[in-house]
């Protein structure tokens, strides 16, 4: 079911990008375990120490909608989306596509969320020098750059996707929610599932705080 953050320590990160990237589009499927939470990070691409980023971030700057996140925000302006009520319940999907010309449209479950606009600063990342990072605005880790939620499915794509394409990709990868899915099952297996999914959690946990400590070791 993805990876599941507890908005204090977690988060996941890749292997620096074998390529280029400036147009770009990000993609999630995300519930949230609090729709008052401000700031956590969905999906970030950023540099390897953090200092620039792209990402999809939740009430950083309007508490209750998604945003771009940028560093100082740079790139940062409202879309006037609407308010976020569901994403406490179940999946939603939130993409952002990044133009070359610095152009940032915002879009949930497939439709344009508020307006795109200009950002007129758009951020190139070069090949070997950028990751994507989960549960994290951007790097260093803590505060409320740490994004309490279950993130199903993300991808990055090195192209500002249309609408049309944003909304086949939704229509082609809905996710059912917790109790679509519990709805199907017996006690037996509700229970079977539920401590499944706690018993990663913990694992998700464990890993982070591992590779804290390996980094705080590797200083020495």
């Amino acid at each position: 079911e993805g990876a599941s953050f507890n908005g204090k320590t977690g988060l996941l990160r890749t292997p620096p990008l074998p390529l280029d990237l400036k147009a770009k589009t990000l993609e999630v499927w995300v519930r949230l375990d609090s729709l008052s939470q401000r700031g956590g990070g969905v999906i970030s691409v950023q540099t390897l120490d953090g200092s620039e980023f792209d990402a999809i971030a939740y009430g950083e700057q309007e508490p209750g909608r998604w945003m771009a996140g940028s560093a100082g925000f740079r790139r940062y302006q409202s879309f006037g989306g609407a308010f976020e009520k569901e994403a406490g319940k179940g999946f939603v999907h939130i993409a952002m596509a990044f133009a070359a010309d610095g152009t940032i449209t915002g879009y949930r479950n497939g439709k344009p969320y508020g307006k795109g606009y200009s950002s007129k600063v758009p951020q190139a990342f070069e090949n070997g020098k950028a990751v994507v990072l989960f549960g994290c605005r951007h790097e260093p880790a803590g505060g409320n750059k740490m994004l309490a939620g279950t993130v199903s499915v993300a991808r990055v794509y090195d192209q500002a996707l249309s609408q049309q394409q944003i909304e086949t990709s939704f229509k082609g990868g809905r996710f059912a929610n917790d109790s679509e899915i519990d709805a199907k099952l017996t006690a037996g297996e509700r229970a079977k599932r539920a401590d499944l999914r706690k018993r990663r959690d913990r694992i998700v946990v464990e890993l982070a705080l591992a590779h804290e400590r390996a980094k705080a070791q590797s200083v020495f």
